[in-house]
């Protein structure tokens, strides 16, 4: 089975139909920063695959003598598995900016993605936005800004997530297992390299350990001069018992907003954070003014949302 023929009508037009096309001649995005990885939902989909054959056409776009993935990836490596030889896909006309924009937004909504593979991924975004000039046009609104307006992370986040490019690869690895902490890979992002090399052998080693604040220590020591791996071993010391004592952590009780949000409707954040306190203070003087046995109505209040208060 060929390939169909592109003609210029299509081209001028930028109109869209659903093709066949040989996985032969498509191959995936150069530096795609989205993994395929070998999980229960790559299981499944292979499965859905297998039993109802790709229902969603993948995005492509002409690279040279072949055709390259936009948005489709983990649907064309399933293919593969399950020994199709030809795969529907829609062909776009796309520069690569575009095709960048493309691929970065489709995946960026999935629910599960390691901290390495956003990190690239807004970086590409970024550095899109830039080439195209679509962001900072008017003076009024950064790179970062513009990504987040459809993101699920803010400016800030971004940067930080952004930051983590400049990892070597090892402790890279180690954020998206979570071996270290986002903010501890972002402090060791602006180590130089061999310094990095350094930490990371000390972490591999697991006789040590550190602080996300001795981390930041160790960054602003790095700025001031080229560090001895002497002086990186004294930033790990100090975070363990050997002589520095270490203020021990509280112990705190942490809810995701969504666990609670459906019972303070059309509050922010930090207003459901101050109706908790406010209910928690009120049933704890009802408890002082009841007895610990006799707060039953309160705490059905407390249980129904705080509607009462």
């Amino acid at each position: 089975m060929m390939n169909p023929v592109e003609n210029t009508a299509y081209n001028a037009h930028r109109t869209e139909e659903t093709r066949t096309f040989l996985l032969t001649n498509i191959h995936p995005m150069p530096n795609h920063p989205f993994k395929v990885r070998d999980d229960e939902n790559m299981t499944a989909l292979v499965e859905s695959i297998r039993l109802y054959g790709v229902l969603n056409p993948i995005i492509i776009r002409k690279a040279g003598s072949s055709y390259e993935i936009v948005s489709g990836h983990r649907r064309f490596e399933a293919c593969k598995r399950l020994g199709k030889y030809d795969i529907p896909v829609i062909v776009r006309d796309l520069t690569d900016d575009e095709a960048i924009l493309t691929m970065v937004d489709s995946n960026l909504h999935r629910e599960k993605i390691l901290p390495s593979e956003k990190a690239f991924a807004y970086k590409m975004k970024m550095d899109a936005l830039r080439h195209q000039g679509t962001s900072c046009q008017d003076g009024t609104k950064r790179s970062d800004e513009a990504i987040a307006e459809n993101a699920d992370d803010s400016a800030r986040q971004i940067q930080r997530y952004i930051r983590l490019t400049y990892l070597i690869p090892d402790l890279l690895d180690m954020v998206d297992t979570g071996r270290i902490t986002l903010a501890a890979g972002v402090n060791y992002s602006y180590l130089r390299d061999f310094e990095q090399f350094m930490v990371w052998s000390m972490l591999f080693n697991g006789s040590v350990a550190i602080s996300t604040e001795d981390t930041e220590e160790l960054k602003n020591a790095s700025r001031n001069h080229e560090l001895t791996e002497e002086e990186i071993k004294g930033h790990f010391r100090e975070g363990l018992a050997t002589g520095k004592e270490k203020t021990p952590k509280k112990p705190s009780v942490k809810f995701a907003f969504d666990e609670v949000a459906a019972f303070f409707p059309d509050m922010k954040p930090k207003e459901v954070k101050n109706k908790i306190m406010e209910i928690l203070l009120a049933w704890n003087d009802a408890r002082q003014d009841t007895g610990m046995g006799k707060s039953t109505e309160l705490d059905n209040v407390i249980m129904n949302g705080g509607e009462a208060y």
